[in-house]
């Protein structure tokens, strides 16, 4: 009987793009989060920050009373296949409408998605699952 090893767990801690620049650089060795036979090397958790008032992310923070989505979002597209539409969908930014200017798709979904869900760590679970996400992304608080 052949046993497999199983795979390494990778945790990246941080925030912003430094963390997101990890995350891309690894998600070729990552696994789908919850394969039961995985064969890529390694299984990778992103636990971000969520201190970010600027922005998109400020303004969702300031009027939606949810942790502000901006490093989650990142983390998540970058464990994510750049090519698909669902992805470039995820990192669109609005540039016109009073009320849309400076969002991001993906913030905005993050935020509909925790409300739809019961919090954030789900929201990014389901949304991770949807995207093919090679990794899962849990916030830091």
């Amino acid at each position: 009987m052949t046993r497999t090893r199983p795979p390494i767990r990778l945790v990246c801690i941080g925030g912003g793009t430094g963390l997101a620049a990890v995350l891309r650089a690894v998600r070729p060795l990552a696994s789908v989060p919850g394969d039961p036979h995985p064969t890529a090397p390694l299984r990778v958790t992103a636990i971000t920050a969520v201190s970010d008032d600027g922005g998109s992310s400020g303004r969702l923070r300031r009027d939606l009373q949810i942790q502000p989505p901006g490093d989650m979002r990142q983390c998540l597209a970058a464990l994510t296949e750049s090519e698909e539409l669902l992805c470039r969908l995820f990192s669109y930014r609005f540039s016109a409408g009073a009320a849309l200017d400076g969002h991001s798709l993906g913030n905005l979904m993050l935020a509909v998605a925790s409300r739809i869900t019961g919090g954030m760590e789900a929201s990014l679970a389901e949304l991770g699952r949807l995207m093919g996400a090679r990794g899962r992304v849990i916030p830091a608080t």
